[in-house]
C-alpha cells in the first residue's frame, strides 16, 4: 500500500470519526489539533479505527501532529 493509499484511507477515517471534518480539505500538512480540532477522545477513536483498518498497534508515545505524521507512522508499522 502506498502512502497515497494510506492518506486516502486516513481521510475517510478522520471524516467518519469527526463528522465536522471534510475529507476533501485534508492534506498531508494538515494539523490534527489546530486545523481539524481533534481532542483526546477523537484521537483515541481515530487510533482504534487505524488499528482495525491497517492491522497495526498505535503507540501512545507516537508524536503525531500532522496528517503526514500519521501516514508515515502507518507506513512504517505496516512494513
Amino acid at each position: 500500500m502506498t502512502k497515497e493509499d494510506i492518506l486516502t484511507e486516513l481521510k475517510t477515517i478522520l471524516s467518519s470519526t469527526n463528522h465536522t471534518i471534510d475529507a476533501a480539505t485534508i492534506t498531508p500538512d494538515t494539523d490534527l489539533f489546530t486545523e481539524l480540532g481533534l481532542d483526546s477522545l477523537t484521537l483515541l477513536l481515530m487510533s482504534f479505527s487505524i488499528e482495525s483498518k491497517f492491522g497495526i498497534q498505535m503507540s501512545a508515545d507516537a508524536k503525531l501532529v500532522k496528517v503526514s505524521d500519521v501516514v508515515d507512522y502507518i507506513a512504517l508499522h505496516m512494513a
